[in-house]
């Protein structure tokens, strides 16, 4: 494994470097997250929300697995398995924040006055929730419980929440969750000197399916029905606009703000992928070579060919001279010698050997202090240190310049 390149893709993710997250930074980290897998497999800056996704990030290294004859066939599962995990939980906070803003856009419309109070978090020693909206009018407080859910939902005599699809699947008590909610909502009011308010509930469904509601303690209704439901709260007591106001303020000061720690493994998920991309790269670092050996061997192979031919054409051609390498050759400065010998040889004596070139019609020329010989006509010159292997190109013209 390229350790190197392994620790490269861990420090290009940027998301997730805390441990503690609140519920509000938990989206925008995971879509983080998922722009960070998105930028690496496609190298190319995408955004939060930009057109690709997780699931279309693994369509991709699907592909570059299989083209590379599935070397990572065992890390591509793993890491979509926990992609699918990733992928859903993103999908359900998307769906709950469109859910909850259409349940606020709703709640606007009530033209009586009001203060609405968003994603208020209590606690207590033991236990904490959160109450995703709460509307403050003169009947008194309603706790909205947003529900975004796309199949069909039944609750039991109990309060048992279940979600119904190819079969049913417990979800929570949703009774005990809303009793949890006005219980702690009401301790606090009274532990800052404000008794005797009415407090209602009522859990809001913003997607058009089937509820089956058997409890007769929890309340229910759809988007549509929500404003009627909570200016129709009864109560013994009306509160006045300062009342409201005062009320709204002591409860967006109960808030707490908490941290959790984000119950998804993400480091192990992010070692997981810069794995699979090492494993991936380092097949494609293969071919690479693979390929520059081949381009290497076929270069290799053309010059060969391109010898052979030229040698089959050399052949091929009738020779006029032949060079014959000499058995004996002498050293440099018996060469050097015999070429300086050479120069008592006057123009006249040049002109012969002009015409002794002109009459031969083939040649012997031996290397190194060659004899150059006449072997048509029986007739022989021979003169040493005059023949050297570049005479061949004066000779081809049928002229030997001395």
């Amino acid at each position: 494994m390229n350790v190197k390149e392994r620790e490269e893709l861990l420090i290009q993710m940027e998301s997730f470097r805390k441990k503690l997250y609140s519920k509000q930074e938990l989206l925008p980290e995971m879509l983080k997250l998922q722009d960070d897998i998105v930028r690496i497999v496609f190298n190319k800056e995408y955004g939060p929300l930009g057109e690709k996704r997780i699931d279309d990030a693994i369509k991709e290294l699907k592909k570059i697995n299989n083209s590379r004859g599935g070397i990572a066939n065992e890390q591509i599962s793993l890491f979509e398995k926990e992609s699918t995990d990733l992928s859903n939980r993103i999908k359900a906070e998307i769906s709950g924040k469109k859910g909850e803003e259409r349940a606020f856009r709703k709640i606007d419309t009530i033209s009586s006055y009001k203060r609405v109070l968003k994603n208020i978090e209590l606690e207590n020693e033991k236990q904490k929730t959160e109450l995703d909206a709460i509307v403050v009018m003169k009947n008194g407080l309603t706790i909205v419980e947003v529900k975004n859910n796309a199949k069909d939902i039944f609750i039991d005599e109990d309060g048992n929440y279940f979600i119904n699809g190819n079969y049913q699947r417990w979800d929570c008590n949703i009774e005990k969750a809303m009793l949890l909610k006005e219980s702690l909502l009401r301790k606090e009011l009274e532990r800052h000197g404000i008794y005797g308010l009415a407090i209602h509930s009522i859990v809001v469904f913003t997607n058009n399916i089937e509820i089956h509601n058997i409890d007769r303690k929890v309340h229910t209704c759809f988007l549509g029905q929500l404003p009627f439901y909570i200016i129709n709260g009864s109560s013994s007591k009306i509160l006045s606009r300062e009342k409201i106001d005062s009320a709204a303020r002591v409860i967006g000061q109960l808030s707490h703000v908490s941290e959790y720690p984000f119950d998804f493994n993400v480091s192990k998920y992010k070692e997981n992928f810069a794995d699979l991309m090492v494993a991936l790269n380092q097949e494609k670092n293969s071919e690479k070579l693979y390929e520059t050996d081949k381009t290497m061997e076929a270069k290799t192979m053309r010059l060969d060919t391109q010898s052979t031919q030229y040698f089959e054409r050399k052949q091929s051609m009738p020779p006029r001279f032949t060079y014959v390498e000499d058995q004996t050759p002498k050293k440099d400065e018996e060469m050097w010698s015999q070429r300086t010998s050479s120069e008592h040889f006057n123009r006249r004596q040049s002109t012969i050997w002009e015409k002794v070139v002109d009459e031969c019609s083939d040649f012997i020329i031996f290397g190194g202090g060659a004899t150059l010989c006449k072997v048509a006509g029986g007739v022989a010159l021979i003169a040493a240190g005059l023949c050297r292997p570049r005479i061949a190109s004066l000779l081809l013209r049928r002229k030997m310049i001395l």
